[in-house]
């Protein structure tokens, strides 16, 4: 199971781009004979509105209707019954967190704070799910849920965020990161615990997606280097950095998925640094990049996923949600961007 936290400003900025033409897109006809393919993200409304939505083959659901605004984070798919996580933005501007099983929302939380459902997975009967609290005050918690029951408040000094939870067998993950001080990247710090014992990683460094695959969890995440604009995209097996940049761009791992020997991390690389730029997305087999597009307009990969020899990578492309499959792109609106992928094979 896996699950991903991608930074909002980099989704905001992507639906801030409407979708281009620039590349020519046939019509897609989405093949579900061998698989389906069920995607989450945002659209953007030409009322500038932003809406949490599925996508399954293609076909679009709004998670809410149009009195509010949602964003949907992360999916789950365990058999015929489909999770997605999120939040819904009230007018009053409280976020409320949210997960939906069939359609139907279920509310992990009130409208006193800002609450964000992260992630979720599924092992067995059981259902986990990250949530963080920013409340009025200022302060921030960090708690997960499982099968809709409040877990206990995470200790701070060790997980001021949430990314992932995550069960396989009789092992628990937890995988997030500790904070020293408000709005010091140098600051942050990976951890992750296995059945609540922690391990903390390299300091400076931000946690987006995690993924068990038999004994072994890796990890993918950001770097930051000491200047505002370089950072270098890496992940963590069972703890072990493996750098897929060499520090000298701005690069980030925002996604992985693990295949048989091969690592796959989904992320971005701007090779120019700078204020006001969007990564190029990119995805990595091992530590081999393999660039997405060949233009320079602004793409960002959110989510990975692989079945059998075929690879599907989210994003916006030129501004529009879409997913590659094997470097080929498929456009699912006119604006938005798609977040996270499950490629369910019949």
């Amino acid at each position: 199971m896996k699950i991903s936290q991608i930074p909002l400003l980099v989704i905001f900025c992507l639906l801030l781009t409407a979708c281009k033409k620039s590349i020519p897109v046939k019509p897609t006809v989405f093949d579900s004979s061998n698989a389906d393919i069920y995607v989450v993200g945002e659209t953007q409304l030409p009322n500038g509105k932003v809406m949490g939505t599925l996508w399954k083959n293609g076909v679009a659901r709004l998670l809410t209707d149009t009195s509010v605004q949602s964003f949907a984070n992360d999916i789950a798919v365990n058999g015929s019954d489909v999770y997605v996580t999120g939040a819904i933005l009230h007018a009053n501007h409280y976020v409320q967190a949210v997960y939906w099983k069939n359609g139907m929302p279920n509310l992990l939380s009130d409208t006193t704070g800002d609450y964000d459902a992260n992630s979720i997975s599924i092992n067995g009967t059981n259902v986990y799910i990250t949530i963080n609290e920013h409340f009025v005050n200022g302060t921030y918690i960090a708690r997960h849920w499982v099968n809709k029951a409040p877990g206990l408040v995470v200790d701070s000094s060790q997980f001021y965020y949430e990314t992932a939870m995550m069960a396989n067998n009789a092992d628990v993950y937890l995988v997030g990161f500790n904070l020293k001080k408000m709005g010091d990247t140098s600051a942050f710090n990976i951890s992750y615990s296995k059945n609540g014992i922690i391990t903390k990683l390299q300091q400076g460094s931000f946690p987006s997606d995690a993924v068990v695959n038999g004994d072994d969890l890796y990890i993918a995440g950001t770097i930051y280097a000491a200047s505002a604009y370089y950072s270098t995209a890496a992940y963590w097996k069972n703890g072990v950095k493996v750098n897929l940049t060499d520090g000298k761009s701005t690069a980030y791992a925002f996604a992985i998925a693990v295949s048989g020997a091969d690592v796959y991390t989904a992320g971005g690389i701007n090779a120019n640094p700078g204020p006001s730029t969007i990564p190029v997305a990119v995805y990595w087999k091992n530590t081999t990049v393999v660039p997405l597009r060949g233009s320079s307009d602004p793409n960002g990969a959110g989510g990975i996923a692989v079945s059998g020899t075929d690879v599907y990578v989210t994003g916006a492309i030129s501004g529009c949600p879409g997913y590659w499959k094997n470097g080929v792109p498929v456009i699912l609106g006119s604006e938005g961007y798609a977040s996270r992928i499950v490629v369910v094979p019949h």
